[in-house]
């Protein structure tokens, strides 16, 4: 089914309003929304900002079709770091933890950008290019 990813910050009532990197999927079919699905970590300290969605062009039917969501953590005013998180073509996280791009201590490593593609199907190791 194809479908496409929304990633947004939205303040997040359950961990003291700060804002969190939330997703959910569109279905071009159905119009069907999926559920909300937190991507960035509440334990992390910091507001979350500007989400960035990557795709992935695959269409051969056997393999997995993810995106990838890249964020701005800003911790303090000084210190502001990248994360990421891999979802899956369902709209669930692939994995358990928040991919940690870029972590500098007092460095303002802000506004990521990330690839339109993967290049899935088109060569032989799909990555995603993140810049910030």
């Amino acid at each position: 089914m194809l479908s496409f990813l929304v990633a947004f910050a939205l303040y997040d009532p359950n961990f003291a309003n700060r804002r969190m990197i939330f997703s959910r999927t569109f279905a071009t079919a159905t119009a069907a929304v999926g559920p909300y699905e937190r991507l960035s970590n509440p334990f992390l300290p910091g507001e979350n900002v500007d989400p960035e969605v990557g795709g992935d062009p695959g269409t051969d039917p056997s393999s997995s079709h993810d995106w990838l969501v890249v964020w701005s953590n800003d911790e303090s005013s000084t210190d502001s770091n990248v994360h990421g998180r891999a979802v899956l073509a369902n709209g669930t996280p692939k994995h358990s933890w928040v991919l940690v791009i870029e972590d500098g201590v007092n460095t303002r490593n802000d506004r990521p950008q990330v690839s339109r593609s993967n290049g899935n199907g088109q060569v032989p190791h799909a990555l995603w290019l993140v810049v910030y």
